[in-house]
């Protein structure tokens, strides 16, 4: 892609696979393809953060797959709704990951895209249909790193969200 700026990188198994995945500064998401997954880095108008305990007791960002025929902004909302029971009041783009199977010949590229938003609580549990998040959890950032243990990965988000916030995020307060 034209512009792009790689922010990190890194090699990871998953699943007993070899995947690299390359972290671009990017905010057009419109000329990546395919997308196979959402997940958003989301705030609350008093400057903590929104996140899920999974069934194993880990911690993470609410976001998931996209659906057949879904788009990406609903696929946000869907999964932030079963994930944390909230709901976006504002969001955009934060930055996509370009993620390529190594195991896979030929080699298969697929991205991922996040965001940063600004959510309400809803009145409701947690009710992922997959059964992975269990309950929300609404924490401080220095909280925030030492529960999601993704070391310097959660912390690209967060430096991106900082930046961005001159730029996008500046009427929402945070």
């Amino acid at each position: 892609m034209q512009n792009e700026v790689k922010i990190f990188e890194e090699k990871i198994i998953w699943n007993k696979k070899e995947f690299f995945c390359e972290y671009i500064d990017g905010l057009d998401f419109s000329n990546i393809k395919p997308i196979t997954q959402v997940q958003a880095l989301c705030f609350l108008p008093n400057r903590t953060f929104v996140i899920f305990e999974d069934i194993n007791g880990n911690y993470g960002l609410p976001g998931g797959s996209i659906e057949t025929g879904e788009s990406l902004e609903k696929a946000l909302f869907r999964e932030l709704q079963e994930e944390a029971a909230v709901q976006p009041i504002k969001y955009g783009p934060l930055l996509y990951l370009r993620i390529t199977n190594l195991s896979k010949k030929p080699l298969a590229i697929t991205y991922q895209v996040r965001y940063w938003a600004l959510v309400k609580l809803l009145n409701e549990k947690v009710s992922d249909p997959v059964g992975k998040a269990m309950r929300r959890r609404i924490v401080k950032e220095k909280e925030l790193l030492k529960l999601v243990k993704w070391g310097k990965k959660l912390k690209i988000y967060l430096e991106q969200m900082k930046k961005l916030r001159t730029q996008q995020i500046v009427s929402t307060k945070y």
